[in-house]
């Protein structure tokens, strides 16, 4: 029992109907705006890939070159990343990449903070050391 997707003409909509046979001639309405004026496009669909295969991973070569501050080369890892390990779409990293790929921040993108890694004498955890 398939499920058919259509654009709407009227209200641009993307429209699901589900039919209780397959016939590629069915039409149905709208649910948001009620138009019978319904155009069939072609369903989001996967391919199928080999299983990933760990024993035939490098990560020094797939990391190799990586600038991890500069948002085009963190932009082409995560592709690698999504082409490599990804089975569906993940919308997140579409958007990550989308988001580097336009010269973002890579911190911000990330969401991860920046942190000053100077470590400070003393063993009382920091303070000006006088009295």
């Amino acid at each position: 029992m398939p499920v058919y997707e259509f654009n709407c003409n009227a209200c641009k909509a993307r429209v699901q109907l589900f039919f209780r046979s397959m016939n590629p001639e069915k039409t149905g309405v709208c649910d948001r705006c009620g138009s019978a004026d319904l155009q069939r496009v072609f369903s989001r669909f996967n391919v199928g890939r080999p299983a990933f295969d760990a024993s035939k991973f490098d990560k020094r070569e797939f990391l190799d070159g990586v600038d991890y501050g500069n948002p085009t080369s963190m932009a082409n890892m995560m592709r690698r990343v999504n082409e490599t390990f990804q089975d569906e779409p993940n919308d997140y990293m579409q958007e990550a990449i989308e988001r580097l790929d336009h010269g973002e921040n890579v911190a911000k993108v990330l969401g991860v903070e920046q942190h000053d890694h100077i470590s400070h004498a003393g063993g009382d955890g920091g303070g000006d050391g006088g009295e």
